[in-house]
């Protein structure tokens, strides 16, 4: 004989299953954020490293440019030193910001939100002058509060 199944048994069951995956949530997005926090570290040793001997072969052509002038393509190295440099500076910069994003996510970095002057924030960032383009008919007018966290006063 074949009987319905209890559907507050299922349930009862969905009920332990969902509880269980949020139990295991926070030990699960704590285990990533270590495993990314210890990975972006892992990249910036290198990259320190990489930064570092740049910096000294730059010194050490400073230091002798008169035979290094005379190298036959002196130019081109030169040019691949500073896309080797430009390229190391912008990963470390992105994983600073990536750093400082795990710790804000991680409550380590304290979020100061507050209203935020967006013409005065242009005109001051971007060196815009808004208040010579509201040329007929065209003008810019904020009906919204901006907010965002300040590092720093304006």
């Amino acid at each position: 004989m074949n009987t319905p199944p209890d559907p507050l048994s299922n349930k009862k069951n969905s009920d332990q299953k969902d509880n269980n995956t949020q139990d295991a949530d926070p030990d699960l997005e704590e285990l990533k954020a270590r495993f990314l926090s210890i990975a972006a570290h892992e990249f910036k040793t290198p990259l320190t490293g990489i930064l570092s001997s740049l910096n000294l072969i730059d010194r050490y052509l400073e230091s002798d440019s008169v035979n290094w002038a005379r190298f036959k393509h002196h130019e081109k190295v030169n040019s691949h030193l500073q896309k080797i440099q430009e390229s190391a500076t912008n990963l470390s910069a992105t994983l600073n910001k990536f750093l400082s994003m795990q710790n804000i996510e991680q409550g380590e970095i304290p979020i100061n939100r507050s209203v935020v002057d967006i013409k005065k924030l242009l005109t001051k960032q971007c060196g815009l002058n808004l208040n010579n383009i509201n040329y007929p008919p065209q003008s810019i007018i904020a009906r919204s509060r901006f907010y965002g966290h300040q590092e720093k006063e304006l």
